[in-house]
């Protein structure tokens, strides 16, 4: 028997659902039920309408936080909840239905009208203790999702392709059924019952009978198409104008924009920056942190250093300010023509990537930046080049570094690190350097933004975490 390590958030959650006597369950995908209660996918609930006030003070008082999918994962009655589990750093995503909706890819386009029914065929899984669906109810369920969907050119096929997830699923649950069970469960959601429909089941769980799956799929689900959300050819066309919207996305993504293509905080995002010496771990972190947050939520990393770039879903956005950073004798000339202008070129480009990080975070967004401008020490720690000595820029560049103060991030994690522990890590940089860089680290303030201090010697780990909480504690408290 596998090993069953549900996160602390998800028994929480569990226990102040049973404790307000809210009703809901886990309704589809229960095979993989274990996966989702340990973050590794997501939390498929079910919750009466009526409950639904109750519910979301549940969530609030959990620290959830709230989120809208973009357009082609929006659907009416759905919504999306984003917990963090303390003690693992998952995060855990709440997808929430109020009705029982399926259907096409990006559309869902069908009701299925047995609310009640469903919540009258509840059982208790004996794994996790979550309330689940009956199997005769959830194999009715999946045969009429299964169909529903199918993409038309598998529809027109004489022998469509199930997804062998939906297969295997559908094979475990038809090995707790009762023949008797099922046939009552029909008549209780006035379905029609199918010729031979005892033994087409028995087919598909003895001999992996897709053809049977296909008949029985078909028949259930003509019986429901009078509960279209929209009619189909409307769906239809949606569903593939989003897929081909995706698809120009993709091909020309790295020339647009930052693109949002995960879920986006309702009530505003947040800008993060991490700022520290050489050797404090800023870089990793904050790498670490975007592949944390964009399992589920729109988040970019912005890069503040020498090559100012931004990093949008593992693909760095092209910008033509890129080609002086290339590493060829042409472009080494020309910085060197460009002189003391190139440095002036540097915070006006950095000034354009904060103010879009500020307009992404209005609109949900969560931007990790690594390091942050700074006009309190000159010559480092991303500072101003031009103010130490007689400079043509230097009152240009002053002004420049000036606006940093109005675009600030609204949380700064401040990495202190002993300069041995540095120099250990960074073994290739100079050890002198380093200490200086320690030792002014200490006088960089900000204005505005809130300061975290963190003690950036402890193990990786356990400094990952800290940050992780901390700036959940902040996107929660912005609910």
């Amino acid at each position: 028997m596998e090993k069953f390590n549900p996160t602390k958030q998800s028994t929480f959650l569990l226990e102040a659902l049973l404790r307000a006597s809210v009703r809901f369950a886990h309704w589809k995908g229960n095979s993989h039920l274990p996966q989702s209660l340990e973050g590794q996918t997501d939390i498929e609930l079910l919750i009466d309408p009526d409950h639904r006030e109750k519910f979301e003070e549940i969530m609030k008082s959990l620290h959830f936080k709230k989120a809208i999918s973009p357009k082609w994962g929006r659907f009416p009655k759905v919504e999306d909840w984003l917990g963090l589990d303390p003690e693992t750093g998952k995060i855990l995503h709440l997808h929430t239905h109020y009705a029982l909706v399926t259907g096409i890819k990006y559309v869902k386009h069908l009701y299925l009208p047995w609310l009640t029914e469903f919540f009258n065929q509840l059982r208790i899984d004996k794994k996790s203790g979550w309330p689940i669906p009956q199997a005769e109810m959830e194999i009715i369920i999946l045969l009429i999702r299964i169909w529903a969907k199918l993409p038309p050119n598998q529809r027109l096929k004489r022998k469509p392709e199930i997804p062998t997830n939906r297969v295997q699923e559908l094979k475990q649950l038809l090995e707790e059924f009762s023949p008797d069970k099922m046939i009552l469960t029909c008549r209780t959601l006035k379905l029609k019952i199918p010729d031979n429909f005892i033994l087409g089941l028995e087919k598909v769980k003895e001999e992996n009978e897709t053809d049977e799956i296909i008949r029985l799929s078909k028949y259930f689900y003509h019986q429901v198409k009078k509960y279209y959300r929209k009619p189909w050819l409307k769906s239809l066309v949606k569903s593939y104008y989003y897929k081909y919207q995706l698809k120009t996305i993709s091909f020309f993504f790295r020339y647009l924009p930052p693109v949002s293509l995960r879920k986006k905080l309702v009530g505003g995002g947040l800008i993060v920056a991490l700022v520290g010496s050489d050797g404090s771990g800023k870089s990793t972190l904050s790498r670490d942190l975007v592949e944390w947050l964009t399992f589920k939520i729109d988040t970019h990393y912005f890069y503040f250093g020498k090559n100012p770039h931004i990093l949008s879903y593992r693909k760095k956005l092209f910008s033509l300010s890129q080609i002086l950073h290339q590493d060829n004798k042409i472009i080494k000339k020309i910085k060197k023509g460009m002189g003391e202008l190139y440095h002036l070129f540097l915070p006006w480009k950095k000034i354009k990537m904060i103010k879009l990080a500020h307009k992404m975070k209005r609109n949900g967004s969560i931007i990790i930046c690594d390091r942050f401008p700074q006009n309190q020490i000159n010559g480092m720690h991303d500072g101003p080049k031009l103010q130490n000595g007689k400079h043509l820029f230097s009152k240009k560049e002053a002004l420049l570094f000036k606006q940093f103060n109005q675009w600030e991030p609204d949380l700064v994690f401040k990495l202190n690190v002993n300069p041995e522990v540095a120099a250990l890590r960074k073994p290739e940089h100079s050890k002198s350097m380093i200490e200086e860089k320690c030792k002014n680290f200490d006088h960089i303030k900000f204005h505005n933004a809130k300061v975290i201090e963190i003690d950036a010697n402890q193990p990786y780990s356990d400094v990952l975490l800290t940050i992780k909480t901390e700036l959940w504690k902040n996107l929660t408290l912005k609910t």
